[in-house]
């Protein structure tokens, strides 16, 4: 027992085709399914879109750069601080990868918010409530240098 029109299986057509004359009979409008707006760039910005991502390049490489400059015073703040508490490192190398390793976690973060994070750890770098020192401290004692004393000592 086939029906007849388009929503018939094996006819061709669908449902909502079959349906349409019938609800326009009826007063009805079928419901539209939105559709995302496609909508071709015209020319102007069209060469804009790489001036934007080369804006936003320059932008994180700002970022990126001034994050290095601010591990590098972090770097330089540690060695201030080991000199004045007499804890001597054998091999130089060993502060610059305690320094790495202690901020790897900082660098996978939001880059948004990487620059003042890192500031504020130089800022309090060695005060009673840094975060940052004792996880130096440990990685320099994992580096083998066991003279570094624990970071409450």
């Amino acid at each position: 027992m086939g029906g007849q029109g388009s929503s018939d299986p094996g006819r061709g057509g669908d449902l909502a085709d079959a349906v349409r004359p019938f609800l326009r009979g009826q007063g009805v409008q079928p419901p539209v399914v939105p559709q995302p707006p496609h909508v071709p760039l015209d020319a102007q910005e069209q060469e804009a879109a790489p001036e934007d991502d080369a804006r936003l390049y320059r932008a994180v490489e700002a970022i990126n750069l001034a994050c290095e400059q601010e591990q590098e015073r972090i770097l330089q703040k540690t060695r201030t601080l080991l000199a004045r508490k007499g804890i001597a490192i054998e091999y130089p190398q060993d502060v610059n990868c305690a320094v790495d390793i202690a901020l790897t976690e900082e660098w996978e973060g939001d880059i948004d918010s990487r620059l003042s994070h890192l500031r504020n750890l130089r800022r309090y770098l060695g005060t009673r409530n840094c975060t940052l020192w004792p996880e130096i401290v440990k990685a320099l004692r994992d580096l083998g240098n066991p003279d570094v004393p624990d970071a409450g000592e």
